[in-house]
C-alpha cells in the first residue's frame, strides 16, 4: 500500500492515517478491501476524511442506499465518494428521476455513470442505440437494469450489434431483450461463433 501511496508518509499518522483507513475498513468490511482499493486508486487517503468523505457517505446512507452496496460500488470505482457534495446531490435527483430506487443495487452504478459522463455524451450515446434501432423507452429500461451499457464507446455498441444481428442473425429485439450480449468482448465471440460453426446465439454465449 506504501508503495502506490508514497504521499501517505507525509501525513499524520493518527491525526489522519489511521481514521481514514478505519473509516474505509468499515465501509468495505475488510483490510485486504482497503488495500485493494488503495492500488486501484493510489490517492483514496488524499481526501479530507470530516470534510469530504463521511459527508458524502453520510448523503448516500440518509438517502436509502446500504453500505454494503456502497462499499462494493467504491472498492470498484473509489471516485464516486470523491466528488463535490453538490455534484452528488444533482446525481442523485437525476437518478431517482429515472426511476432507481436507492435500495437498488444498480443506483450507485447510475450515479457513478451520470456523474462521470457529461450530458452531451450520454446523449451522443443515446442516439447511436436509436440510429441502431432502439427506441428511448427501451434505452431507459436497459439502463436501469445495468447502467453501465451507457458506458460504452460508441464502437463497442455498434460493433456488438452488428455481430450479433448482422452475423449470428438474431433478431434486433432479442439483443433489446438481452442487452448484457453486448458486454461481451466481440473478438472472443468471433472466435466462439466461428468454433461452433455457427450454431447460433446460444452456443456462442455459453461456450467456454
Amino acid at each position: 500500500m506504501l508503495a502506490s501511496n508514497s504521499d501517505i508518509t507525509r501525513r499524520s499518522l493518527n491525526g489522519q492515517i489511521k481514521p481514514t483507513f478505519e473509516f474505509f475498513v468499515e465501509l468495505f468490511g475488510s483490510v485486504n478491501d482497503v488495500v485493494k482499493a488503495s492500488k486501484r486508486c493510489p490517492w483514496l487517503f488524499h481526501p479530507d476524511l470530516e470534510n469530504v468523505l463521511k459527508p458524502n457517505v453520510d448523503m448516500f446512507v440518509n438517502e436509502g442506499v446500504c453500505m454494503r452496496n456502497l462499499g462494493s460500488s467504491v472498492l470498484s470505482n473509489p471516485r464516486i465518494i470523491f466528488q463535490k457534495l453538490a455534484d452528488i446531490v444533482c446525481g442523485f435527483n437525476a437518478v431517482k428521476k429515472l426511476g432507481i430506487d436507492p435500495k437498488d443495487p444498480q443506483f450507485c452504478t447510475a450515479l457513478r455513470v451520470l456523474i462521470q459522463t457529461s450530458e452531451s455524451i450520454l446523449m451522443k450515446k443515446m442516439e447511436v442505440y436509436k440510429s441502431l434501432g432502439w427506441s428511448e423507452e427501451e434505452i431507459m429500461c436497459m439502463f436501469r437494469r445495468n447502467p453501465n451499457y451507457l458506458a460504452y464507446s460508441e464502437e463497442k455498441i455498434r460493433t456488438g450489434m452488428d455481430f450479433f444481428v448482422n452475423t449470428v442473425e438474431v433478431e434486433r429485439e432479442f439483443v433489446v431483450a438481452h442487452p448484457n450480449l453486448l458486454t461481451y468482448s466481440m473478438d472472443k465471440m468471433r472466435r466462439r461463433y466461428k468454433y461452433s460453426e455457427g450454431s447460433g446465439v446460444e452456443e456462442t454465449v455459453q461456450m467456454g
